[in-house]
């Protein structure tokens, strides 16, 4: 059971920029950060994170609906871009991005 939600809309992924093992922001659990490091280019993954390592007990607002506290989180996560500059040129070509939080896009980056 649970309720499914895909980062850009139905059908839709959105790039973000999230820094592998980085500090959290919001939207973004630590969880996830942390086995982000070591993916290459091209690799793709799927985490499935207990609560502790998602949001905890707490709820949290998502881009499109909110994740009760206590919630296993399921991420499908594929690797486009890794830059150890910054953001600037993983943004190349990309019309629409995030820093990872909810709500969080703009056009042009």
């Amino acid at each position: 059971g649970g309720a499914t939600y895909l980062d850009g809309g139905s059908g839709v992924f959105r790039p973000a920029v999230l820094v592998a093992g980085g500090a959290v922001k919001p939207g973004q659990p630590k969880g996830l950060l942390d086995r982000l490091v070591g993916l290459k280019a091209g690799e793709s993954a799927t985490f499935t994170l207990e609560p502790e390592e998602a949001f905890g007990s707490a709820t949290a607002q998502g881009p499109y609906g909110v994740v009760p506290g206590g919630s296993r989180v399921r991420y499908e996560v594929e690797v486009l871009r890794v830059s150890r500059d910054g953001p600037d040129k993983l943004f190349e070509g990309i019309s629409k991005c995030g820093a990872g939080g909810a709500f969080e896009q703009d056009e042009g980056c």
